[in-house]
């Protein structure tokens, strides 16, 4: 049995499909053992999209299209919702055991994955990494799972001149697992065989427990807009209050009362941005559709 094990996957990016890959990963591993197991962090690698022949182009995105469209106000809105996001994220990390950076390689067994850890052609700030493909650990085994090169082709390796450098670094893996076709067949153009190909722990593990331990709050909340003497709201100021109305009487005014625990008002705060975003996209998707008519 291992003593210990490792799990090299992108459980720092500010990302929640990152962070419950991740989760996702460690919950399996350890369902099916009892070793200790741990994160272990790689430091960042070098851009190296540069020696692509063809700059990687990226079709803009219908958010891009939305953010070109906000006022400044309601783009400093969305960076702040954003750095809120961030901030909680970090909390459940800690809670997962992601606090401190940790780069002791000193485990029995090391996973690298799932995610996109191979993909080596990404900017900073992953860049290409050689540690995610195993480079320096020196333990009694390595492994993969549900791994991804992403975007990058195996013609993209051979642009960059990389690929032999990949295929000596894979070939010390005791067994290799993908997620996806494309990666499949990097593995089968290096080493000449066909890798496992399994689903993203996201989808294996089912988070049950975690659902039944997270309470929803039902309470109702209104959302005012002040207005000055013209009728107009410059400053885009709102004000937020819990809304209950008494069930056993319909005419009976409602009643307003001040939110006063701070994560609750958060959470209420966020909702009605992410309202207010989706507003907005179907506006967009709506004069969209109009224009291609």
């Amino acid at each position: 049995m291992d003593k210990k094990i490792g799990i090299m996957s992108m459980q720092r990016i500010i990302n929640y499909g990152s962070f419950l890959q991740a989760y996702g990963l460690k919950k399996m591993i350890e369902s099916i053992s009892k070793s200790e197991v741990e994160f272990v962090d790689y430091k960042f690698g070098i851009d190296i999209t540069d020696r692509l022949k063809k700059a990687q182009t990226r079709t803009e995105s219908v958010m891009h299209k939305v953010l070109k469209n906000r006022t400044p106000w309601n783009y400093l809105k969305k960076m702040q919702f954003f750095k809120e996001i961030e901030r909680r994220l970090i909390q459940d990390l800690k809670a997962m055991g992601v606090d401190e950076l940790n780069y002791d390689c000193m485990v029995d067994t090391l996973v690298i994955g799932s995610d996109e850890v191979f993909n080596c052609l990404q900017p900073y700030p992953v860049g290409y990494s050689k540690q995610l493909f195993g480079d320096g650990y020196e333990g009694d085994k390595l492994v993969s799972y549900a791994a991804s090169f992403g975007s990058t082709r195996y013609e993209d390796l051979i642009e960059t001149g990389i690929v032999q450098e990949i295929k000596i670094m894979l070939s010390k893996f005791a067994a290799i697992s993908v997620r996806d076709e494309n990666s499949a067949h990097i593995v089968k153009q290096l080493l000449g065989y066909d890798p496992e190909i399994h689903m993203d722990p996201v989808l294996m593990y089912d988070f049950a427990q975690e659902i039944a331990e997270y309470k929803i709050n039902e309470k109702d909340y209104i959302i005012l807009l002040p207005l000055d003497e013209k009728g107009e709201n410059e400053d885009g100021e709102v004000w937020i209050y819990g809304y209950k109305e008494d069930e056993s009487d319909p005419n009976a005014e409602p009643e307003l009362f001040f939110i006063e625990d701070e994560d609750e008002y958060d959470a209420v705060s966020d909702a009605f941005d992410e309202y207010l975003d989706q507003v907005e996209f179907d506006e967009l998707i709506d004069e969209s559709s109009k224009g291609s008519r």
